[in-house]
This record gives structure tokens, C-alpha cells and sequence, in this order.
């Protein structure tokens, strides 16, 4: 998990710099006052300046709201991260465009309204957990699909549930169930050799796989951009004669 999480960094910090603008005054105002929540370490006010829900990554449920944000802050900022951004500078911070304000290479984000809307760094609490998490997770799926390293997502569809895990060769595999069936039964198709792409300084995610039983190039796209709906995840088959069809399924939190 860590290693993707280094080359999202990458990533971003190659293609952002030539895109970064100076700070509006509106933007600076919101940006110090941010810096003085984490430099008074002030957890109910850095937890009053989140968009909600705020996600995380999977298996770890995303937080809803402010109350359940303050009781789970160690998991999202860490005593290291609240010290780094309160010593920050204004400099530290800049402008992306309409993506909105990011600290450093995309370490956090704040929206034009000034709330926090993707923090891009884990901390010791959270990783102890999701590593709790993925065990449990692993023992409730059918014993076919229960070697991965982590769970990247689970999509519902109108017809199915689709599964995309990590795999120890750094491929990911797409599993298949119907909508009427349960994890712990054998899926109706398993999809392998995978691979994940990363574009634009917001890390937007798609997986790639080359073939699936009937010959279609299959490609997920996990953060759909044109979509004006919470979580809507989009589904491109691809036949070998060219011909395209779609599918919209949800991301299950």
C-alpha cells in the first residue's frame, strides 16, 4: 500500500508544478487559518473544516460526518502530519486550477470553499487497522480469491458485484459475482493480470485488464470525473472488432 501511495507522489509532483498558480487572497485567509487549527493541534476545528463523507481508502469505512471524524482524527493526521502543516508556510501551498488547493505535492487538498477534501498520506493507526480489516475481509470470500495483498474496491452493478484486488505481483484481479450471490460463494468469472493507472495531480484511478471470458478488453474507472453522482464508478468493454459497451455501477464504502 505504501509503495502505491510513493508512486501517487511521483506522479503527481511530475505533472503539477507547471500548473500551480499563486494564491488568491480568499485562498490565503483560508490556508492560515487552517495552519493556526493544526498549529493549536485544535482536532475540533480541523474536523469542522472536512468535506463529508470523506473517504478512505477500502476496507476502511469513509466518515460520514464531524462527530465521527473527531472520534477517528489519529487516523486520518497523526501527531507528525499536524506538526508538519502547522509549521507550514504559505508557500507551501498552491492553486491547481478548478482541482482546488493542494499542501506541498498533493500531501492534502482543500476545496475552493476551504474544507479538506483528500489527505494522500497514511498514518501508523490507520494501516494497523486496514490491516485488521483486510483479514477479516479475506476470510468471508470464497477460497479461490482469498490470496491478495490488500482490496482495492468493490462496485455493485445492476446485474453484479465486482471485486479489484491487489496481487503480490503488483497485477490486480477482477472477480465477478451476480447480484444474488454471496462472496463466500465461487465466482462466475475471474479476471487477471491487471494493471492500474494514475493521471492528473488528483491521482484519478482506472485498472486496465487485457482479456476478459469473452475476449473484451475491460477498463474501471474508479474516479469518474463525469459523473455528478456520489461514487458512480464507469465500466468499459471493449470487443476485439472495436465495439465499446458501457456499464455504471457504485463503489460499495
Amino acid at each position: 500500500m505504501r509503495q502505491i501511495f510513493f508512486i501517487l507522489w511521483l506522479m503527481m509532483s511530475s505533472g503539477v508544478l507547471a500548473q500551480s498558480e499563486s494564491l488568491s487572497e480568499q485562498t490565503r485567509e483560508q490556508v492560515s487559518s487552517l495552519i493556526h487549527l493544526f498549529q493549536s493541534n485544535d482536532q475540533v476545528g480541523i474536523s469542522l473544516r472536512i468535506s463529508y463523507p470523506f473517504d478512505r481508502p477500502y476496507p476502511i469505512s469513509r466518515i460520514d460526518n464531524f462527530e465521527e471524524f473527531v472520534v477517528r482524527f489519529d487516523q486520518v493526521f497523526d501527531e507528525a502530519m499536524v506538526a508538519e502543516i502547522g509549521n507550514s508556510t504559505l508557500e507551501d501551498w498552491s492553486t491547481v486550477g478548478w482541482r482546488g488547493t493542494m499542501y506541498k505535492s498533493g500531501d492534502l487538498w482543500m476545496t475552493e470553499d476551504g474544507f479538506i477534501k483528500v489527505v494522500n498520506r497514511h498514518t501508523e493507526a490507520m494501516d494497523h487497522w486496514q490491516k485488521q480489516l483486510i483479514e477479516k475481509d479475506r476470510q468471508r470470500l470464497h477460497s479461490s480469491v482469498q490470496r491478495y495483498e490488500f482490496p482495492l474496491a468493490i462496485i455493485r452493478t445492476s446485474s453484479h458485484y465486482l471485486r479489484i484486488d491487489a496481487l503480490a505481483d503488483q497485477t490486480y484481479r477482477l472477480v465477478y459475482w451476480t447480484i444474488n450471490q454471496s462472496m463466500s460463494e465461487s465466482p462466475v468469472e475471474i479476471v487477471e493480470q491487471g494493471k492500474m493507472f494514475v493521471e492528473g495531480s488528483m491521482a484519478n484511478r482506472y485498472v486496465f485488464f487485457p482479456m476478459n471470458k469473452e475476449g473484451e478488453e475491460v477498463t474501471i474507472y474508479l474516479d469518474y470525473l463525469e459523473s455528478t453522482v456520489l461514487d458512480e464508478v464507469q465500466i468499459s468493454y471493449l470487443s476485439p472488432m472495436g465495439l465499446e459497451r458501457v456499464d455504471r455501477g457504485y463503489l460499495m464504502k
